[in-house]
């Protein structure tokens, strides 16, 4: 699946190349840089974290949230089947990459993942992990924004964590659920 999408993000790279005549070594790139440069600060990510109230550098940043990304994508074997997986990822987009407060609505899938089936498969953890950070994006960013109860690196810092928190019993409980179905199934989890 990695190696899949790596073919079709070299092949959108190539075919935008040859439409716009621009093969520059900025070009693999310049999705963050828009995305970095032209924006205000997140909400509550990491690059913003490191870039804003860190004050590292972009190419050091992009590199550290790419890393990282690409990492939880590897946690997941059987990330093509479900939503769990799709809540996964969509956290972790969150976490990792500059987001403004509207692309929040990317917590949806784990709204979603609360009431389904899978639910059952869940930890105690997991629910309240993710329960608190889709109240904390929807509800108190809100209430913070009217009445300004905590500084934006507060907001930022304490969103992040959520997030964080949210991520990793997320793709905990996910690893033990795939796991032990393989288990029974007679495979196992690479590096699991």
């Amino acid at each position: 699946a990695v190696i899949v999408a790596i073919c079709l993000i070299t092949a959108g790279i190539l075919f935008f190349g040859f439409q716009t005549n621009n093969f520059s070594m900025k070009l693999p790139i310049e999705p963050l840089l828009v995305a970095t440069i032209n924006t205000s600060p997140g909400a509550a990510d990491l690059m913003t974290l490191m870039r804003y109230d860190l004050g590292l550098g972009f190419p050091f940043v992009a590199v550290i949230s790419m890393t990282l990304a690409f990492s939880v994508a590897l946690f997941l074997k059987h990330a093509d089947r479900d939503l769990w997986s799709f809540s996964i990822m969509s956290i972790a987009s969150l976490l990792f990459f500059q987001h403004l407060g509207y692309d929040y609505v990317f917590l949806l899938p784990a709204f979603v993942l609360l009431f389904s089936k899978s639910r059952q498969q869940l930890s105690r953890y997991s629910i309240a992990a993710v329960s608190v950070t889709i109240l904390f994006f929807f509800f108190w960013t809100k209430i913070d924004a009217i009445f300004h109860l905590m500084t934006d690196f507060i907001t930022r810092l304490v969103g992040a964590s959520l997030l964080a928190l949210s991520l990793f019993v997320l793709v905990r409980d996910h690893r033990r659920v795939y796991q032990a179905q393989d288990n029974r199934v007679g495979g196992s989890i690479p590096g699991g």
